[in-house]
């Protein structure tokens, strides 16, 4: 897939974005996580359908730097998007996120849903109760990954780039339905570059992170969908999106973790193209 590179300059700053495909515009993003002319297995499923445009928001890749710790923060990001949105002279356009990315978009949905024509949530949660899931990698009380998980996201915040790069590849393999096929999924270039101060404004936003009640009077078209075996964001929290939104479809993938546009490729392709040419 051939990434563009495009710099928008708005007046909350400049922000390096990439561009791909036709259709109607579609806005990507990751609260943590940069994007590069490689793309990433995600977007280029996106761009089969539509004009993706993949953000780096601030701080990541050479887009502008945050000039106070709140300008990370998750309702900050969406007022940038809408900066992106407006200068690239959109009336509406759409919103897909994956994991941490869907988080992004909810809340985009619940504080301008207005300015968005679609929804595309891809393992995602509606609150910070999704850590409390038996099955997920982040909850404290799981004994199996605690005090590995600790040790991962230390060093993938921290500036040691072998170190980072040996803790998201356990991560990835974790977040695998069949981990041995991690080779087959991934190369060196794939995964996307972790953003430290990015990731450690998520966390602090975490904390109050909760938008379920405002989700039940969102009624915009919007696709969600899950691994069955998700680790991450565990299938339920998907149900219980779909359950809260009334004008939303469920798909979820049956063996599939946390990488269903990966693992399930072909399926999810055809879930995606069929939500865009409704």
């Amino acid at each position: 897939m051939d990434w563009k590179p495009v710099y928008i300059t708005t007046e909350r700053g400049t922000f390096e974005c990439f561009v791909a495909g036709k259709g109607k515009p579609i806005c990507t993003a990751h609260l943590y996580q940069e994007f590069t002319d490689k793309g990433n297995p995600f977007a280029d499923v996106l761009s089969d359908y539509y004009e993706v445009i993949a953000v780096n928001l601030k701080g990541a890749g050479k887009s502008s730097k945050p000039l106070r710790k709140s300008d990370l923060s998750m309702e900050e990001t969406v007022k940038d998007l809408e900066s992106i949105r407006a200068s690239m002279n959109y009336r509406k356009w759409s919103y897909a996120g994956h994991s941490t990315g869907g988080f992004l978009g909810l809340k985009y949905a619940t504080l301008v849903g207005s300015h968005l024509e679609a929804l595309i949530l891809s393992g995602t949660a509606a609150s910070r109760e999704f850590q409390n899931s038996e099955k997920c990698l982040y909850n404290l009380k799981n004994g199996q990954y605690r005090k590995e998980m600790g040790k991962l996201w230390f060093f993938m915040m921290m500036p040691f780039k072998l170190q980072k790069i040996k803790a998201r590849h356990r991560l990835l393999e974790l977040s695998l339905f069949h981990p041995e096929k991690y080779n087959e999924y991934f190369n060196d270039e794939i995964g996307s570059e972790v953003v430290g101060k990015r990731m450690r404004a998520y966390i602090q936003d975490l904390k109050t992170y909760d938008v379920r009640e405002q989700l039940k009077r969102i009624n915009l078209p919007t696709l969600v969908l899950c691994g069955r075996h998700d680790v991450q964001c565990p299938v339920e929290n998907s149900i219980e999106i779909n359950s809260l939104m009334p004008n939303s479809d469920l798909v979820i993938f049956e063996e599939s973790n946390h990488f269903p546009f990966i693992e399930e490729s072909t399926e999810f392709r055809k879930a995606i193209g069929s939500f865009a040419c409704n």
